[in-house]
Parts: structure tokens; sequence; C-alpha cells
């Protein structure tokens, strides 16, 4: 591989984990029902690509016809969930009394919700989760979903194998949602399949020899979007046209990747910026989702709505969390053996 390719691959990581915090704020604002017409669009590009990408581009890099690492995937996902979760209920039991709530009800809402793993509050006939860990339910997630896809290349018919992981975790989510985040992993398994196909196809080769090509992701993405109706791989709601928002998502996926190799090539001072946060995307997820649970939004937003219109509150508060998730990640990436957890280069540099 080389540099070039992983300098554009780590860009587009930045721009996805920058659609995460931007499509979250959108949210903490307005539900989508609520929003002015540029924040819904805001909303529906985030939402339209960042978890696909994120599950495709580690499917790109993998290498699922070798033995499952299950210590590495542990370490790095099971691990890193774990911690988080932890300091998600430590932070809560501490900010308790000072926002005026039940100290023992904290511990027992968030240990639940740690423990369950959901991205989003579920009601069904056998489990009710109504306090969510967020964004997390990818890392339980992306190892489900490593796991599966390892499992099926090494099974005969491997591509049936995948779209019937997709097709249980879908239909089954219609009945009930189950712990750990499992059928989540068993449909973005498709993902991190559909990319290693990539990758064994050379798809950035084959689009660099016949750029007439990129008209297909390109409309799939822009179709998405224009008929967008929601997203969750957290739940796995795709939207009332499912089908057009798997494809989109694909586009979409595609088009940023290219959209990332054109900004390594001309634009140097914002991919120098974007190639960082796309190394470091694993830490700054995980500090996202902490202060995302942690901080009293439903405080801060009121009053924030009663000075500013929803879309500049919403750009305010992004501006606040990439500036306050950047500054935590830097303190974490100083933490002794903790950071060797959330930043996976630090590790490999010990063995």
């Amino acid at each position: 591989m080389s540099k070039v390719r992983v300098r554009y691959f780590d860009i587009a990581r930045g721009l996805a984990i920058l659609a995460v915090i931007l499509g979250h704020s959108t949210l903490i604002v307005n539900m989508p029902e609520n929003m002015d017409p540029v924040s819904f669009l805001l909303y529906s590009c985030c939402f339209s690509f960042h978890m696909p990408l994120f599950f495709a581009l580690s499917g790109f890099f993998s290498h699922p016809e070798n033995k499952f690492a299950w210590r590495k995937e542990i370490r790095e996902l099971l691990v890193s969930y774990g911690l988080t979760a932890f300091m998600v209920i430590i932070c809560n039991v501490l900010l308790a009394l000072p926002l005026h709530r039940p100290v023992f009800n904290s511990l027992v809402i968030w240990t639940k919700a740690s423990i369950y793993g959901a991205g989003a509050p579920v009601d069904g006939p056998f489990w009710s989760v109504h306090h969510s860990i967020g964004a997390i339910w990818f890392l339980l997630a992306l190892f489900w979903a490593h796991l599966l896809v390892n499992l099926a290349v090494h099974l005969p018919y491997t591509s049936i194998w995948i779209a019937l992981f997709f097709a249980i975790g879908y239909t089954s989510a219609r009945i009930g949602w189950l712990p750990w985040s499992i059928q989540a992993g068993m449909t973005a398994a498709t993902f991190v399949y559909l990319g290693h196909l990539a990758h064994q196809l050379n798809l950035p080769k084959i689009l660099s020899q016949y750029p007439w090509l990129w008209i297909i992701p390109s409309i799939a993405w822009v179709a998405s979007i224009w008929k967008f109706s929601g997203f969750s791989m957290a739940l796995n709601q795709y939207g009332r046209l499912p089908l057009l928002t798997f494809l989109g998502s694909l586009g979409g996926t595609v088009c940023v990747v290219g959209l990332s190799k054109l900004i390594d090539s001309s634009l140097p001072l914002i991919n120098s910026a974007l190639v960082k946060l796309g190394r470091y995307t694993l830490a700054i997820l995980c500090v996202h989702l902490l202060e995302d649970d942690v901080l009293p939004w439903e405080i801060i937003i009121p009053r924030m709505l009663n000075q500013f219109t929803s879309l500049a509150a919403t750009l305010i508060i992004f501006t606040v969390r990439l500036i306050f998730d950047l500054l935590m990640t830097l303190c974490l990436y100083q933490i002794p053996v903790i950071n060797r957890v959330f930043f996976p280069e630090l590790a490999k540099r010990q063995v």
C-alpha cells in the first residue's frame, strides 16, 4: 500500500469523524422532523455515510483470510469499549449531585446502558433500553462484524453467508434488540466484507482508470440524501427506502474516499489536519461519546436556543464539541498504559 493511499484513507476517516460530531450536534438541538432545511441537509449528509465508511474502510485493510486476531480485536475494540463505558458511569455519578440528579439512579442507569451496549433507546417485546450507551456501540458491532466476516471467508459460498447475516440482523431487529449490538454487527459485516472485496478488486485503481464510473456512486449518494428518511446502523433502521439507503451509503463512502484523494493532492494545509484526525478516530470517538453522555446538554441547549437560531446553535455546539474532543484526546494520549488501548500505533511501538 503506497503512502499516498494511506494518507487519503486517513483523510476519509477524518471527514467521517467530523460528520459523526456534526451529525450528533444536529440531533441534540432538534429532532429530524423539527429541523430547518439546512440543518436537515447537514443531518442527512452526515448520517448517509459516516458509519458505513468506518466499517467499509475497516474491511478494506483487514485480512479475514488469516486466523482471527482475538487479542488485537479484544484490546482495540472491547477493552476500549469497557474503559469508555466505565468513565461514562464514573463521570455521571460524580456529576449527579451538582446537577441535582439521584446518585444511585445515575449509577444504575449508566451501568445498565453500558452492559446492554445499545446505540440508541429501544422499545421492544423482549427488552426496553431507555438510556443507550451511544456512539461506542460501533466498537461492539465492529468486533462482531470482523468475527462474522472471518468466519464467512473460511466457508464455501462466502457471499451467501454474508447476505444471510445481514438478513438475520435486519429482520430480527424488527422483533427485538439483543444486547452488545450483535444485530448491528451482523448487518455491518456486509460493509466490512464489501470493503474487503474493494481491496481485492483494487477499486481505487479501477475508478482512476475509468473516471466515468464515478457517476454511479455519486448518483446513488445524492439520491439517498434527497430521499433521506433516517438511517441508523446502531439499530438497523434504514428508513422508508432501505435499498436506496444501503446503496447510497456505499456511494457516499466511495465519493468521500474520492474527495479525500482530491484533498490530499490539492489542499496541503487541510489534508495534514484531516490525516491526524483520521489516525486517531478511535480515541476521538470514545472521547466524543463521553462528553455526549456526560455533559448536561438538556440544560445548555434550551438556553442557547433563546439566543440563537437552531442552525446557529448547531454550528456553535459542533465547534465547541470538536475543540473539547480534540483537547481531551490530546490528554488521553498522555496517559501511560491507557493510551495504548485508544492509540493502537503506540501499542505497536511497544512490540
